[in-house]
């Protein structure tokens, strides 16, 4: 076998080392050095990793494209006039008279497509103007919905605020009552030192000191004129001979004197104007703490209800509203109208009574 290179003729040595740098072409079996085929990077770089058998010089790569052109058959010139021929038969047996012409469609059946298709046309159109329509509905429908979707959140804000304000409502209502009872509670003990009259005979010329003198006289005390700081009439006149008197109030120096004069009434009962020689009709005096106007008005309530319900006892203690039903029975502390709505509940619905001690 030839060992020389198929370019350079120069002998090709067998050994390892000559492996990467020879290469043998698979179809003349020449080897050739690589160096010699004037290959590029990417095709050396190919042909070292097709293998040493698995490439094909250039004269090997030219006779197979020659080999490959003469292969292709040319056409004859008894092919050519055969088709020539076959085309003139198929146009000649395209114009034959002999056969049959194609069968025409009559003019009424054409007239009735053609009204069909113009009917299926109106038709299409009528169903493309609706779909039109529709479509314009349908946007406008979403743009309806989308806007309340907006309203419906804007709701949803102000009902979490209107949660928010009833609660601050609640608080400040709560704080409101509590203030309140707290100016309430004072009011009601700058009157610790007070008494107040009630059914005196208003006069024109009255004496106030006298009558609150014939009074003390009545019930068994002797006052010190030193122990009264002031005597007068409070609240708002009213015009009519069956009027109302105006409550008479005493203010005292101490407490100690304006309680005795307290137990003293509670004694003597029964007490009249003309008893302490007071001009007019006779009418029943009654002597109680002075209370603030709220007070004054639950205790009113109280004692109505008090006589309603068979309560023994009504009275008031330094300010405090007080009931008892019988004399062994707990005593009820009045505070609020809630208290005395629950007797008269108790009462509506025939139940038997509990402790007066649990509204206290």
């Amino acid at each position: 076998m030839n060992n020389n290179c198929g370019v350079c003729n120069k002998p090709i040595k067998d050994d390892k080392s000559s492996e990467d740098t020879v290469i043998c072409c698979n179809t003349c079996l020449k080897k050739s050095h690589l160096g010699c085929l004037n290959l590029t990077r990417a095709e050396t770089k190919s042909a070292r990793i097709a293998g040493f058998n698995q490439f094909r010089c250039t004269s090997c790569k030219a006779k197979s494209k020659e080999r490959s052109y003469d292969a292709t058959p040319a056409r004859s010139a008894k092919d050519n006039n055969k088709t020539a021929a076959d085309k003139n038969k198929q146009s000649l047996s395209t114009n034959n008279p002999n056969e049959p012409a194609p069968t025409s469609i009559p003019e009424e059946t054409l007239r009735s497509f053609t009204q069909s298709l113009l009917q299926l046309q109106d038709a299409f159109d009528n169903m493309k103007r609706e779909m039109c329509a529709f479509t314009s509905a349908l946007n406008s429908t979403s743009e309806d919905v989308e806007q309340f979707r907006k309203e419906l959140s804007d709701m949803k804000k102000e009902l979490k605020d209107l949660d928010r304000y009833k609660a601050e409502v609640v608080d400040l209502r709560a704080e409101v009552l509590e203030l309140r009872n707290e100016l309430e509670s004072r009011q009601q003990y700058k009157y610790l030192k007070d008494i107040e009259l009630t059914g005196i005979t208003e006069h024109q010329s009255e004496n106030l000191p006298q009558i609150v003198t014939n009074l003390t006289t009545k019930l068994g005390i002797s006052m010190d004129p030193r122990d009264i700081d002031d005597i007068k009439r409070v609240g708002q006149k009213t015009s009519g001979t069956d009027s109302r008197p105006r409550p008479v109030v005493v203010t005292f120096t101490r407490r100690a004197p304006r309680d005795e004069m307290l137990r003293a009434a509670r004694v003597r009962r029964g007490l009249t104007t003309d008893m302490i020689q007071v001009p007019g009709n006779s009418r029943r005096v009654y002597v109680n703490e002075h209370l603030t106007k709220s007070n004054r008005i639950l205790f009113s309530k109280a004692r109505a209800i008090g006589s309603q319900l068979k309560f023994r006892y009504v009275w008031t203690s330094n300010g405090t509203i007080l009931m008892r039903r019988t004399d062994t029975s707990s005593v009820l502390r009045v505070t609020s109208e809630t208290i005395l709505d629950k007797l008269l509940n108790q009462q509506a619905s025939n139940k038997s009574p509990q402790a007066d001690s649990q509204y206290s």
